[in-house]
């Protein structure tokens, strides 16, 4: 018999009750980052400076892009939508920059970042 608390209460737990509870405590775990990924943000701002923390940006890039200026940084970003134009006013008038967003998914890749460290930008911790 192990113990182990949940909700407060002190249980007697078989090795079979073990084995299930640490099973659910792993599935949970795991199906914690999808779930964050959908929901995460950050202000135009607060990214930009992220950005230039990892380096992404450098300093000057990193103030336009906070004013809704396209970064030099990203120009291959906008060869992957068909209208280039529009991709920009998207994100001269966005306020909050949508972790799941499709355009960011554009900018990971064009700056070469990983899921794990664009997670880290949004404040990740596992």
């Amino acid at each position: 018999m192990t113990k182990k608390y949940l909700n407060g209460e002190l249980l007697d737990l078989s090795t079979d009750e073990q084995t299930a509870f640490d099973a659910a405590e792993l599935t949970a775990e795991t199906n914690r980052l999808p779930i964050w990924r959908s929901t995460a943000s950050l202000s135009r701002t607060d990214f930009c400076i992220a950005l230039k923390r990892a380096g992404v940006l450098p300093a000057g890039e990193a103030v336009q892009a906070a004013r809704g200026e396209w970064p030099e940084t990203f120009s291959d970003a906008l060869a992957s939508y068909s209208d280039s134009e529009e991709a920009e006013i998207v994100w001269a008038g966005t306020e909050v920059v949508l972790r799941s967003s499709s355009l960011l998914e554009s900018l990971r890749l064009d700056a070469s970042l990983t899921l794990e460290e664009l997670d880290a930008l949004f404040g990740w911790t596992p």
